[in-house]
C-alpha cells in the first residue's frame, strides 16, 4: 500500500464498520419487537451490495460505480431510518 492509498483504504474501513455497526443496532432494536431477523437482513442486503459493488469493482464506468454507491446510500438509509427510528413500528397506531 502506498502513501497515497492510505486515505482510501480509511475511508472504505471507516464505510464498511459504519453498515456492520448500524445493521447490528438494526437487529438489536427490532429483537425487542420480535422482527425476524432474517427479513431485517434480505432488507439490508441490495443496498449493502450496491455499495460494496460499486466501491470494489472497478472494471465498471466511474459513472455506473458513482450511481451505484448513490442508489446504494439512498437505500440504505432509507432502511436505517426504516428500523432505528421506527415508522414501521406497529405500536404507534399508524
Amino acid at each position: 500500500m502506498t502513501k497515497n492509498q492510505y486515505p482510501l483504504v480509511m475511508i472504505r474501513l471507516v464505510l464498511y464498520i459504519s453498515i456492520v455497526f448500524l445493521i447490528g443496532a438494526s437487529l438489536v432494536i427490532n429483537n425487542w419487537y420480535n422482527a425476524p431477523t432474517s427479513e431485517i437482513l434480505m432488507n439490508y442486503l441490495l443496498p449493502t451490495m450496491l455499495i460494496v459493488f460499486g466501491i470494489e469493482i472497478e472494471e465498471y464506468r466511474k459513472a455506473s460505480r458513482l450511481i451505484m454507491i448513490f442508489l446504494g446510500l439512498l437505500f440504505f438509509i432509507y432502511i436505517a431510518v426504516h428500523y432505528l427510528i421506527g415508522f414501521h413500528n406497529p405500536y404507534w397506531g399508524n
